[in-house]
């Protein structure tokens, strides 16, 4: 993987600048499915049932969502009649719309009048944000599984006919981005156009599942790759340590994981091997022994080292791994604010559940996290194995920003990989990881 640098800036400087870099703040609308996100002001779990995330994470972190405009049961009308509120007002540098959904539900009116009301709304809700200096990219209407009680003939045919116009649309408005999600989750095999198995949750058939939301997170990256800059976000260098003389932004003893061994492990045989120095493992779940190993690897990028935790069996639903820092509550202070960034591969995947990177801080009993690619808990309860992701991929993820609470005991940055059911098999590889503290505002 390639990493964008900008001779002479720090990651924390560059982190302060992100407005300079251009093209990199966004404000998501729409509706239920873009709200599903739960995900604003850059601080909050995200969730791996959304495309933004995804789009994020297989970018490399350039984006920073400044505010989730989505609204469950949202048309057309009402996302334009609150832009000013909920998107214009933040500035953005992009607006990424998905819109539609529901104008295509409609039971008032003609389907000629619904399809028309849906364009005049579309085209002025972009002519507000380009006037405003703020680019847009418009998401497809995804198809409906015909189980919910929304689908009907005449709603295919709806979504098919706003979809052509959406297509349509960068003739109009150079400059303007369409992202094709209908492309990615129909099956193109379906005489009644209906998504790609597993690609939408099983409870309602219409929001995106977690395997959706990757191929949706993939459209993104295709359409905006070339055309949104990166960002210096990763560890270069293992004097980019906070030992280094002394002092340092860069929380982590050995970001690289330069000493391979040292750590300490706390899974009771469940996991075997090595530790990498100033870290530690632990699990939870229903584990036995020697269900895995432990060792450190180096990359092949140059840069220093992975940790690399092969994982061959797995007791039961929601086992989970935690790879951690050690306590880093003696390099900070309440108020100063921190996040962390790394590269995650994972490959030979059987029964995985998804993988979330954060940050922690623990005040009294209440535990503070800003994450990334958090796999969901409550979005989808019919969600089984086979809704997540279970082809090899690789990710840089940059979790939000935390604020480190009055009182506080603990920080740690830790990666959670998780299983769904018995057989749950993977190679997690974790390197170039930072944990950084943001200079004062």
């Amino acid at each position: 993987m390639t990493d964008f640098t900008l001779p002479g800036i720090s990651i924390v400087d560059a982190v302060g600048r992100l407005a300079a870099l251009g093209a990199q703040t966004v404000v998501i609308a729409g509706d239920s499915i873009t709200q599903q996100m739960g995900y604003t002001d850059n601080v909050i779990t995200q969730f791996d049932i959304s495309y933004a995330v995804w789009a994020n994470a297989l970018m490399g972190g350039r984006f920073t969502f400044v505010n989730n405009a989505g609204v469950g049961s949202t048309k057309s009308a009402e996302m334009l009649a609150t832009l000013d509120e909920k998107v214009i007002a933040y500035t953005p540098d992009w607006c990424w719309m998905l819109i539609g959904a529901n104008d295509a539900n409609a039971s008032v009116g003609t389907s000629a009048e619904i399809i028309a009301a849906f364009k005049a709304n579309v085209t002025a809700a972009i002519e507000k944000c380009r006037a405003a200096g703020i680019r847009v990219m418009i998401g497809t209407i995804m198809p409906t599984l015909s189980g919910n009680s929304a689908w009907t003939t005449e709603r295919v045919y709806r979504v098919f006919t706003m979809n052509s116009w959406i297509r349509s649309l960068p003739s109009a408005y150079p400059g303007l981005v369409v992202a094709d999600f209908a492309s990615a989750v129909v099956d193109p095999t379906s005489a009644s156009a209906q998504p790609r198995a597993g690609y939408l949750q099983a409870d309602d058939g219409i929001h995106p599942g977690h395997k959706g939301a990757y191929y949706m997170g993939l459209v993104v990256k295709d359409a905006l790759e070339g055309i949104t800059p990166k960002v210096p976000r990763l560890v270069s260098s293992v004097a980019d340590a906070y030992d280094y003389l002394g002092y340092g932004d860069q929380l982590l003893k050995y970001p690289l994981f330069s000493l391979a061994t040292g750590g300490v492990n706390s899974t009771s045989g469940t996991i075997t091997g090595d530790i990498p120095s100033s870290m530690s493992l632990l699990k939870s779940g229903t584990w036995g022994a020697g269900f895995g190993t432990s060792s450190v690897a180096a990359r092949a990028d140059g840069f220093g080292n992975d940790w690399v935790l092969t994982i061959t069996n797995t007791g039961a639903n929601d086992d989970n791994l935690s790879p951690s820092s050690a306590n880093l509550n003696a390099r900070v202070a309440a108020g100063d604010r921190v996040f962390a960034t790394g590269v995650v591969a994972v490959s030979g995947l059987a029964n995985w559940k998804g993988c979330s990177m954060f940050v922690e801080s623990t005040s009294g009993a209440t535990t503070y996290r800003a994450g990334a690619l958090e796999r969901a808990t409550t979005d989808d309860p019919a969600a089984t194995a086979d809704k997540f992701v279970q082809t090899d991929h690789e990710m840089t993820m940059v979790t939000g920003v935390l604020t480190i609470p009055a009182g506080f005991s603990t920080l740690y940055l830790r990666l959670r990989p998780r299983w769904a059911a018995a057989g749950g098999t993977a190679v997690i590889k974790w390197g170039r990881v930072g944990l950084w503290k943001l200079p004062a505002a």
